[in-house]
C-alpha cells in the first residue's frame, strides 16, 4: 500500500500526499456550527456522518469509485478495501490541514517543520511511495 504521511521527527520534518480521492471526501464532510456550554462555537465536522450519511464505508467506496458489495447476496467490503477506506478517512484530518493552511485544493507532496503551515514542494501526486527511501529520492530529484 502507498504511504501518505511520513514522519522524520528526528528532522521535525512531517509530509504528506494529497491525492484528489482526498479532496473527494473533503468536499463532501458534513460541517455545522457547534455551540458549547459559554454560548462560544466553532465549526465541526459531523462524526457521525463526516460525508452525508451513518455508512461512512459506503459514502467512501462511492466518493472512491469502489464496488458496492452484493448486500443481497450477503457479501461485504474485502479487508483491504476497509483498510483503504480507513486509511483515507483517517487521513482527512491531514488534508484539512493542508488545504486549509494553503487555501490550495491541488495533489501533490506537501512538507511541514515542527508543526508549522503545510507548504506544497511537489505539485501534483507523486508515484506510489512506499517507503521513507522513496520518499527522500523523489524529493531529491
Amino acid at each position: 500500500m502507498a504511504l501518505r504521511h511520513f514522519e522524520f521527527k528526528w528532522l521535525g520534518l512531517e509530509f504528506f500526499v494529497l491525492t484528489p480521492e482526498h479532496i473527494k471526501l473533503l468536499q463532501r464532510l458534513t460541517v455545522y456550527w457547534r455551540v458549547n456550554h459559554d454560548g462560544y462555537g466553532a465549526p465541526t465536522i459531523d462524526v457521525i456522518r463526516p460525508y452525508g450519511n451513518s455508512d461512512i464505508h459506503g459514502d467512501i467506496a462511492e466518493l472512491l469509485g469502489l464496488p458496492q458489495p452484493d448486500w443481497q447476496a450477503g457479501a461485504t467490503y474485502s479487508s483491504d478495501q476497509i483498510v483503504l477506506m480507513d486509511a483515507f478517512h483517517r487521513e482527512t484530518e491531514f488534508a484539512l490541514q493542508v488545504v486549509l493552511q494553503t487555501g490550495l485544493f491541488q495533489p501533490g507532496l506537501y512538507v511541514r517543520r515542527w508543526y508549522t503551515n503545510w507548504i506544497l514542494v511537489v505539485a501534483g501526486v507523486p508515484e506510489s511511495i512506499t517507503s521513507r527511501r522513496e520518499l527522500c529520492q523523489k524529493l531529491l530529484e
